[in-house]
């Protein structure tokens, strides 16, 4: 199918599908104007906004045949870009900033993570054959989430669990795909609508801390975490 056989309104879908995927760009935006303030909230907010964009856009472009609608452009590099600006590039902003761990330290896991990060990105198959995340995924904005609103760790244990996810981005390790994934997938998109509730109910509240929705954020983690142990193992044993 071309572009001279698509229906005008096929196209005009594809196109809204990539402003969607864009606006992340706008999130990350948002949370550097926060940061700049020096409001953690507010810029928390904005990173994990990004992630019901993320959670989305890629289902209605399956669903509308974006990549057949729109063949001249790609959806990947615009997906990419907002990726990195809300999973990367601003979170290391927001780490280099909030104090969470002190100096010279907080240069350093900076320059861990986008590095890392970088090579993690280039290095091209991020998902396996059978719908896993393939390492650590990358989500930084959801680990300063838990850095700054969940967890009290001291200065030198928050870099280290820093230099521990970066390695994690590079060894065997599989991660349940939440919208792709083949089994349990209604489960797996419940619990990560509970998760979102719960980080939404944190920022909501913070500095307030309300034990429900820390323990929906906590709850979700250690689901998705134990979820993925038994793909991991069966990836090892093959």
């Amino acid at each position: 199918m071309n572009a001279t056989t698509t229906k005008p309104i096929s196209r005009f879908l594809g196109y809204a599908v990539h402003l969607l995927t864009s606006c992340g760009m706008i999130t990350a935006f948002l949370a550097m104007v926060a940061i700049g303030k020096q409001d953690w909230k507010q810029a928390l907010m904005w990173l994990l906004a990004y992630l019901i964009i993320d959670g989305i856009d890629g289902t209605f472009a399956r669903k509308l045949k974006v990549k057949e609608n729109l063949p001249e452009m790609d959806g990947g590099v615009i997906d990419d870009l907002s990726d990195f600006a809300n999973f990367v590039f601003v979170p290391c902003w927001l780490l280099y900033e909030c104090g969470r761990i002190d100096n010279p330290l907080n240069f350093v896991a900076v320059v861990i993570i986008i590095l890392s990060s970088s090579i993690y990105y280039g290095k091209g198959k991020q998902v396996s054959e059978d719908n896993y995340f393939l390492g650590f995924t990358g989500l930084w904005n959801v680990v300063l989430f838990f850095l700054i609103c969940i967890f009290d760790f001291s200065s030198t244990l928050n870099f280290c669990l820093i230099v521990l996810l970066a390695i994690m981005q590079y060894l065997p390790i599989k991660f349940i795909y939440p919208s792709k994934a083949s089994k349990l997938k209604w489960l797996h998109l419940a619990v990560t609508m509970v998760m979102l509730i719960g980080f939404g109910g944190v920022l909501f509240e913070y500095p307030k801390e309300v034990v429900i929705f820390k323990y929906l954020a906590i709850g979700g983690l250690a689901y998705f975490a134990l979820m993925s142990i038994p793909a991991t193992i069966k990836s090892l044993s093959d």
